[in-house]
């Protein structure tokens, strides 16, 4: 199958996901709009606080009613009483620029899937630095391709032991110790343990510590722990000289 073949199938089934989600977050809101039927704004707060510490995919039912509980939240900071969503002036125009947000956070992440997902078959990820997000669609890839998602588990943990691209943010890297499967985690602390060594080349790949990782993934992250550890106790020992 050539690679324009590959972007046409996926554009087509990006176009069919689009109109499902639009559908789906329509339905959401209005179910939202139901329920927020009565509520003062503390009410209103009350059920936002829900959400807090959630991690909402683009595109995703959780997003869609996060997105309309803030409106509506806003809404009643403004105006004061209570909700009722038949006087509401702005539901049609809100909603729909809503939907409009999260059908192109929807389209951007289908585009990425599917860029990922044909570098990672045809050999290209290293051309590429990961960018905010990439983390969390290893899952999806992983359901279209095995080996796409296996090249691309490899590729999270090499950038995130080397803090390249999105992972030179600390903040990233530790959004992605929780968004990544424990085997990816533990590699890449392997493998930033490995290259503290000094003894590899630059660029040097180890599929040892891939495997090593998926097999058991606590035993990596004890041997990336012992590797630092004694490191840093050569170092001490350097620093102090001779007694």
């Amino acid at each position: 199958m050539s690679y324009y073949h590959q972007r046409e199938q996926a554009r087509r089934a990006t176009a069919e996901r689009l109109r499902a989600t639009r559908k789906q977050a329509a339905a959401v809101r209005a179910a939202v709009r139901d329920r927020a039927r009565g509520m003062t704004r503390h009410q209103a707060a009350t059920v936002l606080e829900q959400f807090a510490g959630q991690s909402a995919a683009p595109g995703s039912p959780l997003a869609a009613q996060w997105s309309e509980w803030s409106r509506i939240h806003h809404a009643l900071l403004l105006g004061g009483g209570t909700y009722d969503p038949d006087t509401d002036p702005d539901t049609d125009v809100l909603a729909e620029r809503a939907n409009q947000a999260i059908l192109a956070a929807a389209h951007r992440t289908a585009g990425r899937v599917a860029e990922l997902e044909t570098l990672a078959l045809t050999g290209q990820l290293s051309h590429e630095r990961p960018q905010d997000g990439d983390d969390a669609l290893l899952d999806r890839i992983r359901t279209r391709s095995w080996d796409a998602g296996q090249a691309l588990g490899t590729w999270l943990a090499q950038a995130l032991a080397d803090r390249s691209g999105c992972y030179a943010d600390p903040a990233a890297r530790a959004a992605a110790t929780v968004r990544l499967p424990d085997t990816v985690v533990a590699q890449a602390d392997l493998l930033a343990a490995l290259a503290a060594t000094g003894v590899l080349a630059r660029g040097e790949e180890l599929p040892f510590a891939g495997r090593l990782a998926a097999v058991d993934p606590d035993a990596a992250a004890d041997l990336a722990r012992w590797l630092t550890q004694a490191l840093a106790d050569r170092a001490r020992g350097t620093d102090s000289g001779p007694g």
